[in-house]
């Protein structure tokens, strides 16, 4: 399960769009990138529209099955947009603490 959420997790922000006149004005404005990511991830989670809007269609879903040895298969799986489901990527502090599926997050 914690692999699946792990995928999906890095093809949706590689999956969203970039702006291509964006600029690093400054290597040092971490601080000022940090706060414009959380915005973003703010309200990428919070309007539908928005989140839809920075998506690219049709979204490639990659994931692993186990196969009858225990190998891992690659399976893969294109959503267009009338089948997205918007989706809440917030973490909240007491999922790490759930008695399945315990996780922690940590963005770099």
């Amino acid at each position: 399960m914690k692999r699946k959420f792990t995928v999906i997790f890095i093809i949706i922000l590689a999956g969203c769009t970039n702006n291509p006149h964006t600029t690093v004005s400054n290597v040092n404005s971490k601080s000022s990138d940090s706060e414009e990511f959380d915005k973003f991830l703010t309200k990428f989670n919070n309007d539908s529209v928005f989140q839809i809007s920075n998506i690219k269609f049709p979204f490639l879903i990659e994931s692993y099955e186990m196969g009858d040895n225990g190998e891992d298969i690659p399976v893969q799986e294109f959503i267009d947009r009338t089948e997205w489901n918007i989706i809440n990527l917030q973490y909240k502090d007491d999922y790490r603490h759930s008695k399945v599926d315990a996780y922690t997050q940590e963005i770099k």
